[in-house]
Parts: C-alpha cells; sequence; structure tokens
C-alpha cells in the first residue's frame, strides 16, 4: 500500500475503531438554533422529553423556539427536533450516551395563549403568565414565578417552587417531590396534594377557611383561620408533610 492509498484510508480505519471500541467523539455544539411557528390557536401543549425548558409570554404573534445542544456521541451529533402539530408543539431530543448530552430550550408565547408543559424530565421554568398555565412532569423539576393566571403544577417525583404568585386559582400535586410556594397576594382557592412528600404554602396574612385531610402524614396550619373567610385552602396527604405558613 503506497502512502497516499494509507492517508485516504484512515478516515474510514479510524471510524470503524471508534464504533468497535464504543469510544465517544466530541459534538458540542452550544451555538443556539432558532425556529418560529405560527400558533393556530391560543390553546398550546409543549411536550418535551428531555432537557431544560424556560418559557413566558411576550408581545409576538408567533411561538419562537431557541435551542442549545451539547453533548458527546459515538454516532455523530445528538438528534434534536421540534415541531408544531396542530396545537402541540413537541421538542424531542435523542442522544446514544444521555449521561454526556444536553439540550435547553427557551420558548416564547404569544400573550393570550393558554399553555400546557408536559415534561418527563430537565427543568421547566414558566414567568410572568396572566393566563391560565399548567405544568406537570415525572422526573424533572418546576420553578415559576409572578403568575397571576389560573395555575396548576403536578410531578411525580420532582420539586416544584413558586415565587411571586398571584393565582387566584391555584393547585399543586406531588407523589415524592416538594412543594415550596409563596403568594403575594391571597388566592380564592389553593390546594395541594402530596403522597409522601414534603409541602410549603406561604400565605399573606389574612384569615383562611383552612380544610385538611391527612392518613399516616401530618398537617401544620400556622396561618390565621375563619370558617366564613372568602380564601379557600385545602391541604390533604397520605404520608408526607405540609405546611400552610404566613412569612417570618
Amino acid at each position: 500500500m503506497n502512502a497516499r492509498t494509507l492517508v485516504g484510508a484512515l478516515p474510514a480505519c479510524l471510524a470503524a475503531l471508534l464504533l468497535l471500541s464504543g469510544c465517544v467523539v466530541p459534538t458540542d455544539h452550544t451555538e443556539s438554533e432558532q425556529r418560529s411557528f405560527t400558533p393556530l390557536s391560543d390553546l398550546l401543549t409543549i411536550d418535551v422529553d428531555h432537557g431544560d425548558l424556560e418559557v413566558s409570554p411576550a408581545n409576538v404573534n408567533e411561538i419562537r423556539v431557541e435551542r442549545w445542544v451539547s453533548g458527546r456521541s459515538a454516532l455523530g451529533r445528538p438528534g434534536a427536533t421540534w415541531e408544531l402539530n396542530g396545537e402541540i408543539l413537541s421538542l424531542s431530543f435523542r442522544c446514544d450516551q444521555p449521561e454526556s448530552c444536553h439540550i435547553r430550550h427557551k420558548v416564547i408565547v404569544p400573550q393570550a395563549v393558554s399553555l400546557t408543559v408536559q415534561s418527563v424530565d430537565g427543568h421547566t421554568e414558566a414567568k410572568a403568565f396572566d393566563r391560565p398555565l399548567s405544568i406537570s412532569t415525572t422526573e424533572g423539576s418546576v420553578s415559576v414565578s409572578r403568575i397571576s393566571g389560573p395555575l396548576i403544577l403536578n410531578s411525580v417525583h420532582g420539586d416544584i417552587h413558586g415565587r411571586g404568585l398571584r393565582s387566584n386559582d391555584f393547585k399543586a400535586g406531588t407523589r415524592s417531590g416538594t412543594i415550596d410556594v409563596s403568594f403575594v397576594e391571597p388566592p380564592n382557592e389553593a390546594r395541594v396534594n402530596t403522597q409522601s412528600g414534603l409541602a410549603t404554602l406561604e400565605l399573606p396574612e389574612e384569615f383562611y377557611d383552612v380544610h385538611s385531610s391527612q392518613n399516616t402524614g401530618r398537617i401544620v396550619t400556622e396561618v390565621d383561620t375563619d370558617d366564613d373567610s372568602p380564601y379557600k385552602i385545602s391541604a390533604q396527604t397520605d404520608g408526607g408533610l405540609i405546611r400552610v405558613v404566613s412569612p417570618e
């Protein structure tokens, strides 16, 4: 084999060796990619299977998505797709070395949108919504801030955090995660449910009509109570701890 033939064969041999040995090749890609979608209605569901998501409303007519992908893979760059099908925006990510790959999305939606987010893992952050907002996650975490519209938050094992809330209608539930939320205005109705998790609901100083239910768990009420209060609080747990408190 002459020198030219040997040089030409090296890339193919190297690729074969990488696949056979299971070695990974770096595919870091930290530059952002952007795409816009035209919403079909004022209802939107974002379905994200992996990675972090940041979402907020703005004075726009389109759904604007920006993503950052990085990672290492034996088979090339991790695969990321985005697609709007009807009222569902699907953000998918695939990598044969999950522990070495990461994706982050930032989504801007029109202000009139009522949003549902369904996440498997990763961190979901939402802020400044005054329209109905619902977020559910399996293994991930959720943080929300400055929400004034109806709000529903659910997790299986992940943690839920909320700050600066003004929602009149609030629901939060978890199986084994934690819930830690605080309101700057008394909600008309707030419901918290846990199985074995720990929940803290911090409410402004006011009188509240608190209803609690527990099996082997415990519910601690440290706010002023009045059965005739217009502010209804419901706390239910099977084996966890729920605290209903005022700011310290």
